[in-house]
């Protein structure tokens, strides 16, 4: 008899500490899906592979931010400016192998680590074609 309870009890342990995880899971913390707050953007240029430099703009604060919105393959991008939202775009995107397609037209390349998601885009020089030039749009998530 006191074999069986603890069989039971040990069962019902498993079971509890599976749908608790089940639960975590759900919650997709680490995924791309969810709403995010923009923190800073990045501009940089590369010659050959090479970053020349950056400059970081951190306009970006409880008056002045983006907020992205991606859900089910559907994005919105809202703009606040001193508080007000000031603009707004919504469009679709794919998400695959850390790459963002948004609209079927740009790609950006997605870090996430934590709560912190990075897109970066990079586009080349129409006059010369050894340099890009890139951005980065850094966000928490909200």
């Amino acid at each position: 008899m006191k074999r069986s309870i603890f069989t039971l009890m040990s069962i019902f342990t498993l079971l509890v500490m599976f749908n608790a995880c089940k639960k975590d899971d759900d919650k997709n913390t680490n995924g791309i899906e969810g709403t995010w707050k923009s923190t800073k953007s990045v501009y940089y240029s590369k010659l050959n592979g090479v970053k020349e430099g950056k400059d970081e703009v951190d306009l970006h604060d409880n008056e002045n931010y983006n907020i992205l919105t991606l859900k089910e393959g559907k994005y919105t991008v809202k703009e606040y400016y001193e508080g007000k939202m000031e603009d707004e775009d919504n469009g679709t995107y794919t998400y695959s192998n850390g790459k963002l397609i948004v609209d079927g037209e740009a790609t950006l390349t997605v870090t996430i680590s934590g709560n912190t998601l990075v897109l970066v885009s990079e586009n080349p020089d129409s006059e010369n074609e050894k340099r890009v030039y890139g951005s980065e749009e850094h966000y928490i998530r909200n």
